[in-house]
């Protein structure tokens, strides 16, 4: 598969590996590296100081996200010849399917290191345990014979559990768990399964893409997991009242995906400041807990 003209022979360069290892938006493929805002945010509502733990875990997910996203374009390339960055590479003869495997595996060590070196350094020792479990998962998710990402509905849980445990992990490596922790973690899941179904709405228009939901169902669940989130917020405010930002946050989504442009769903989901996303609602959790104000 070395040779090829589809996009003509052609040398890499760091703009194409930023792509190939998902930092960067990508004709459809979204940025990975937005999954680091749930370490940022674990590290904020935490009320820690910046130190080496958050550090090393923020390089450990950061080279775990790489690894994901390259991971699962190349299986994508390999078992259905999808259009993605790495099959690029490969299809213009910059690299050999071999070099392209060996590329995908590089951040794979630093994953491993790291992911040791936290259970023996983090508040919580359980963490390591959670970045491997990590690990597991966005392995499985995309490689033959398990492959979730075509198994539904698995495949469709597998990024909203990613997130949470992510949360859950960068908490534990500065701070011990307490109540809250779990409450957020569960926030965190219903909104990325929100986000995962404008994920299964906006690849729709896009052949070869893998149906994780049929695309009525995901537009189904895109209208009422916001409302779920509103329900769950409130619970929380009752005993930690800033979370009355969640019900806001929630009825946000809500009219914003009530009435969104399907043409415009991919520039809209990729834009973080969107009221489709609306982040502001985790900017103010972060602000609060980094100040110590509310628990």
């Amino acid at each position: 598969m070395r040779a090829g003209t589809e996009w003509g022979v052609r040398r890499a360069t760091w703009w194409d590996w930023l792509a190939v290892y998902r930092l960067r938006n990508w004709e459809h493929k979204v940025n990975l590296s937005r999954f680091l805002l749930y370490v940022v945010l674990a590290w904020m509502m935490a009320g820690a100081p910046w130190g080496w733990r958050i550090s090393g875990v923020l390089i450990a997910v950061t080279a775990l996200l790489m690894y994901a996203g390259a991971w699962s374009d190349y299986w994508d390339f390999v078992l259905e010849g999808q259009r993605n960055a790495l099959g690029m590479l490969v299809r213009g003869a910059a690299l050999s399917q071999r070099q392209a495997l060996g590329m995908v595996l590089l951040p794979l060590p630093a994953v491993i290191g790291l992911s040791v070196l936290a259970a023996t350094l983090a508040v919580e020792p359980a963490t390591g345990a959670i970045l491997g479990a990590l690990t597991v998962l966005v392995t499985v998710y995309a490689s033959p014979p398990v492959r979730l990402k075509v198994r539904r509905p698995l495949g469709f849980f597998a990024a909203p559990l990613g997130a949470a445990l992510t949360f859950v992990a960068a908490w534990g490596s500065v701070a011990s768990w307490r109540p809250l922790t779990w409450w957020m973690a569960c926030a965190l899941f219903l909104f990325h399964c929100y986000a995962e179904c404008l994920h299964v709405m906006d690849d729709a228009s896009v052949p070869g893409e893998t149906r994780k939901l049929p695309f009525r169902t995901a537009r189904l669940w895109a209208g009422r997991l916001p409302l779920c989130s509103v329900v769950w917020t409130g619970a929380l405010a009752l005993r930690w009242p800033v979370f009355v930002v969640g019900i806001a946050g929630g009825l946000v989504r809500w009219l914003a995906v009530r009435s969104m442009d399907g043409q415009a769903l991919h520039r809209q989901r990729v834009q973080i400041w969107s009221p489709l996303l609306f982040l502001p609602e985790f900017c103010v959790y972060g602000v609060i807990g980094a100040l110590h104000l509310a628990w």
